[in-house]
């Protein structure tokens, strides 16, 4: 899921700006939660105590107490590394975006439905790069650097272990029981003594053997099956629901629309 954040002291702007996100979301099949900020103040103080998580940042440059500039200087200057997208009446103020490392501007009388679809999936696909994990491996001189999404499995033999990423493979010394630690917030699953298969490159499970996208099919221990099953289901049930997700506060007020 990707946090969003909407600064703007004009209620109307926000949820026009909320709405497009909404749209947005869905025709990118991405899961968001948004947030939405009248008093920059408050978006200051939630994002420097860590109360929200927000990656990305439509900011209104006109604001009554302060302006979109110097609260994005402010948001910087405490470490914030977010992308700030400026929510603007005007092209006026663009270059001073730049100061701020700013990811872009939408001016609120001028975008298309477009446009904003577009800068909107350029900001997530800029975030869920920032976000990829990478492992690295190492076998004497030899070594690699792989995205851990894009691995299939890692499979133990004789005390070497293979990765198979693709079409291609790598093997080192290791244990299983080593690298279910290490990746373990990442969704993969011992489905026997030898085997150490990432959930996302299953396709299809029967009552002896899983079967991956790749079209691979590993054996599954009688002892790991009951779990690795409700792994899957709760796996399957998060695709299902995949879309947007809004903060308590938005849902209340788009289920009164």
């Amino acid at each position: 899921m990707i946090e969003i954040a909407v600064c703007d002291d004009d209620q109307t702007m926000q949820e026009r700006c909320a709405r497009e996100l909404r749209m947005a979301a869905r025709a990118m099949r991405v899961e968001v939660q948004i947030h939405c900020y009248a008093d920059s103040f408050e978006l200051s103080r939630d994002l420097q105590m860590g109360i929200r998580k927000v990656q990305i940042l439509y900011l209104d440059m006109h604001m009554p107490e302060r302006d979109g500039i110097t609260v994005a200087q402010e948001l910087r200057q405490n470490g914030y590394k977010g992308e700030i997208i400026f929510w603007t009446v005007s092209r006026a103020e663009v270059l001073q975006a730049f100061d701020v490392a700013a990811f872009h501007y939408l001016v609120k009388s001028l975008y298309s439905k477009e446009r904003f679809q577009e800068i909107f999936s350029r900001a997530v696909l800029a975030v869920q790069e920032k976000e990829k994990r990478y492992i690295h491996l190492a076998r004497g001189v030899q070594s690699r650097r792989i995205e851990v999404s894009q691995i299939d499995y890692f499979v133990v033999e004789d005390r070497i272990i293979t990765v198979v990423y693709g079409e291609e493979e790598f093997s080192f010394y290791s244990t299983i029981g080593k690298l279910e630690l290490r990746l373990a917030q990442d969704d993969f699953v011992r489905v026997n003594r030898s085997y150490l298969v990432n959930l996302s490159a299953i396709e299809g499970l029967n009552a002896k053997e899983v079967i991956l996208n790749s079209g691979v099919r590993i054996a599954v221990s009688n002892a790991r099956a009951k779990e690795l099953r409700r792994l899957l289901d709760r796996e399957r049930y998060l695709e299902d629901i995949q879309g947007v997700a809004f903060s308590q506060n938005y849902e209340k007020k788009e289920a009164q629309t």
